[in-house]
């Protein structure tokens, strides 16, 4: 993965400005908009004007280059990624249901692994 798009991921994931969400990339509840782990890396790439991303509204969820559950695949060329959901080295195991060494982000994120501790995955992995 491309180190800088990494830090600005990392960063973003600790820095407390995104509400955690499930099941989508980013999904919208009374107004609130909330992300998996890798909307908030879409979201990082719209904000800072990295990637030209479609960013499109659906009833109670965003996609983003018509993505709604991983990362598309212009995320994934630009970001220098392997898969369109990465695997991570994690010590949780969550629960037994994957392999620590090929855990992957959104299982972590679904199974309400937190931002930070999924900064560290990435950290360690990507």
């Amino acid at each position: 993965m491309r180190e800088d798009i990494k830090e600005l991921w990392v960063a973003a994931l600790r820095s407390g400005k995104y509400v955690q969400g499930q099941g989508q990339l980013a999904t919208k509840d009374n107004g609130t908009v909330k992300f998996c782990c890798l909307g908030v890396l879409c979201q990082v790439l719209v904000d800072n004007k990295l990637l030209d991303i479609t960013v499109a509204t659906k009833t109670g969820y965003l996609t983003y280059d018509g993505a709604g559950l991983t990362l598309p695949d212009s995320v994934v060329q630009f970001c220098e990624l392997s898969e369109n959901n990465p695997n991570v080295q994690f010590d949780g195991g969550l629960g037994g249901k994957y392999n620590e060494n090929a855990v992957p982000l959104a299982g972590m994120n679904d199974y309400n692994e937190n931002f930070p501790t999924i900064a560290d995955a990435i950290e360690r992995s990507l």
